[in-house]
């Protein structure tokens, strides 16, 4: 019988390090455990979500998920959980301590006389879903296991927008914190719940951003992103996802102190044959190194028990995603760490590109966040109203900037993430540190908006030099030609009918 469709192993991964969180144990699925934790909270988790808790004086700090300190990569999540109990209780901020950090967490503190507070990983990837229930405040890595637990019952127009939503594209998401639930919302990147009152709380952007010169950014960026790879080989089995592309190319460059340790992996499908750069490339940047490349195939077949799990895990989850995991599922039979590059867009200022530099007369409107994101009905212009009251004007941030971290990525990709991990061991996400993220941010716009490469290339330059000299996405003589005829219609008609509205909403 196939690994991935083991009786026992469907069980394993069912709802996998997903969580419940609130003042009382919820009945515990099979496979799950009930903890009593700081601040008179039970947890109730999937017993291979890591939980562990760390105590100073009269403060308490509980772990969910892992942690990683790039300055000291031997240390293990008690290590480093313990020692940010000590220093928030002597004195120091939790929030600035979490800057140089890495890792895909939760952190809930407690101490006398404060109500105890809730935050997550810089890009928000442990999911979070809360919300008050008879003056409780009640938590859940899902928003249907809240719903589930509290007979909530769908708003209407939210699942009027995600049906016509799913329907357009593959790749749906929700703007910004909203979910199927009026009363559930997601606890976005950046911000803390109040587990007391329930209310939720911007802690950063604070301090204002200086512009720095590519090299400078370049140097610093690699000694952390180095910091944090070596991290993260020390902690895991690490599998480094590689293409043609440019942030898998910074992450294989930042592999240089650690190859010993790390192995990597490519895709191949009826798309992506042996001769696709995504694999060509990678094969070639590899050569002569002695590290592994698997190549994984993936024939887009859909193994109906294992969709049954994802979508009863997961039950608004990404269906195409189904055949690849489950191809990756077999192949590496949950004894891998997949590490992927994505989190890095958030410092490529993508909603900043030339179309859409110049706001329209009235600013960053809730209609314009709607056009960025291309999610403009009147449900989604209400959720990004909600999400402008609280964005902050902080110099050297762009809105447009902490909308793409939070929304696209704090919600579209964590939403992911939580479909990775029902086939992968963990995952592990280099670039997810804030330290790391602004360092990027602070080179100039023109060095790292998308698709330049300038600021990339600087920093794998540093790293690994013979890098920078293999072509960056480069297009097949077969890539040119559909660009050129299917997906050159469809981009016109796209473009004319975004031209259009570009053109409205700057008349405004």
């Amino acid at each position: 019988m196939a690994f991935s469709t083991d009786e026992r192993v469907l069980k394993r991964i069912y709802r996998r390090k997903q969580f419940v969180l609130g003042p009382r144990p919820v009945e515990e699925p099979e496979g799950w455990r009930a903890v009593k934790i700081a601040g008179g909270n039970w947890l109730v988790a999937h017993l291979e979500l890591g939980v562990l808790t760390a105590t100073s004086d009269d403060l308490s700090l509980t772990l969910l998920g892992y942690i990683l300190d790039p300055n000291d990569p031997n240390a293990t999540d008690a290590d480093v959980v313990q020692d940010l109990a000590e220093r928030v209780s002597a004195g120091a901020d939790l929030f600035k301590s979490l800057g140089t950090l890495a890792g895909r967490y939760l952190l809930l503190l407690a101490r006398p006389g404060h109500a105890p507070l809730l935050v997550g990983d810089a890009a928000g990837t442990l999911t979070v879903f809360h919300c008050r229930v008879d003056g409780e405040t009640w938590c859940a890595a899902t928003a249907d296991l809240l719903a589930d637990e509290h007979g909530l019952q769908p708003d209407p127009e939210a699942a009027a927008y995600i049906s016509q939503r799913k329907a357009q594209v593959e790749e749906f998401a929700w703007p910004v914190d909203t979910t199927l639930y009026s009363e559930v919302r997601r606890l976005l990147p950046n911000h803390y719940l109040d587990l007391a009152s329930g209310s939720v709380h911007r802690y950063w952007p604070v301090e204002p951003l200086a512009q720095r010169s590519v090299q400078d950014v370049a140097r610093s960026a690699a000694v952390r992103m180095q910091a944090v790879m070596a991290a993260g080989a020390r902690r895991f089995d690490l599998v480094v996802g590689v293409s043609a592309g440019l942030d898998s190319r910074l992450m294989l460059a930042s592999t240089a102190g650690s190859l010993e340790r790390i192995e990597f992996y490519s895709g191949l499908s009826k798309t992506r044959g042996p001769n696709h750069p995504d694999l060509a490339i990678p094969r070639r940047m590899l050569a002569g190194t002695g590290a592994k490349h698997h190549v994984i195939p993936n024939d887009g077949v859909v193994d109906a028990s294992f969709a049954d799990v994802f979508n009863a895990s997961l039950p608004l989850g990404h269906p195409h995603r189904v055949a690849g995991l489950s191809k990756q599922l077999e192949y590496f039979k949950l004894t891998r760490v997949a590490t992927l590059g994505n989190v890095s867009e958030n410092a490529r200022s993508k909603y900043l590109q030339r179309k859409y530099k110049q706001l329209p007369p009235a600013g960053l409107t809730a209609e314009y966040c709607g056009y960025l994101e291309q999610m403009e009905g009147p449900f989604e212009v209400r959720a990004y109203a909600r999400w402008l009251e609280g964005a902050p004007d902080v110099p050297g941030y762009d809105k447009r900037d902490l909308l793409f971290w939070e929304s696209r990525t704090g919600s579209w990709f964590a939403s992911n993430i939580s479909e990775f991990v029902i086939a992968w061991q963990e995952v592990f996400l280099p670039y997810n540190c804030r330290a790391l993220l602004t360092d990027l941010m602070s080179a100039p716009l023109e060095s790292r908006v998308i698709p330049v490469t300038r600021l990339y290339l600087a920093v794998a330059n540093e790293l690994w030099p013979a890098l920078t000299r293999f072509d960056v996405n480069p297009k097949s003589v077969g890539k040119r030609l559909r660009d050129a005829t299917y997906l050159g219609l469809r981009g016109i008609k796209r473009g004319l009918m975004r031209g259009l509205k570009r053109r409205s909403l700057h008349a405004a």
